[in-house]
């Protein structure tokens, strides 16, 4: 049933994408607070999580990327929320961190091996921005079943032709959709 429903909300929404809306240029941080704002309004007790936050990129960000950037990060901030297993919002404890990454660091050249075996291209780019979103987990978590539904969602990815099908039917996680959006909707 709720893929039935996401389904019919993602056919829907694409009725509103309208090429010729501009959005304000945006920063990270302002990317951040709209997101948490956003979860604010979802999640009943939202206020109850201990949410730290961490944003030292500081790039203006060009306003047409702003619809799949607060996608992506409420995606992932529904996900640190949905499976963390915690029945309790007081019990979870969210970081949100975002950085640049510059080539030469050893951080660069770590993600720069993950973008060439996923082959998402870099173009020319020497400076990219890192999002991470961490939680902990219930101890009544099974982290093998949870990993492995991860590894499985992104081994789809590589191997299916038809995306949208594929984001309509992956259960849950969001996963398929963000890949989708960084390797198509954002440079």
């Amino acid at each position: 049933c709720r893929t039935g429903i996401e389904s019919t909300i993602n056919d829907f929404s694409e009725v509103f994408e309208k090429p010729n809306v501009e959005h304000k240029n945006f920063t990270m941080g302002e990317l951040c607070e709209t997101a948490l704002s956003i979860s604010e309004k979802m999640f009943r007790n939202f206020n109850e999580i201990n949410i730290n936050s961490d944003v030292t990129a500081t790039e203006v960000i060009e306003g047409s990327y702003f619809p799949h950037f607060i996608d992506s990060l409420g995606i992932l901030i529904n996900n640190a929320i949905e499976h963390s297993g915690f029945p309790n919002l007081s019990d979870l404890e969210l970081s949100i961190n975002v950085s640049t990454v510059v080539d030469g660091t050893d951080e660069w050249l770590f993600y720069k091996d993950i973008f060439f075996t996923r082959k998402i291209d870099i173009g020319t780019s020497s400076v990219f921005n890192n999002i991470t979103v961490k939680n902990n987990l219930s101890p009544h978590i099974d982290i093998n079943l949870l990993e492995n539904r991860i590894k499985n969602a992104f081994e789809e990815a590589d191997s299916f032709d038809n995306i949208k099908e594929l984001i309509q039917g992956e259960g849950g996680t969001g996963l398929i959709k963000l890949a989708n959006i960084f390797k198509n909707k954002v440079p």
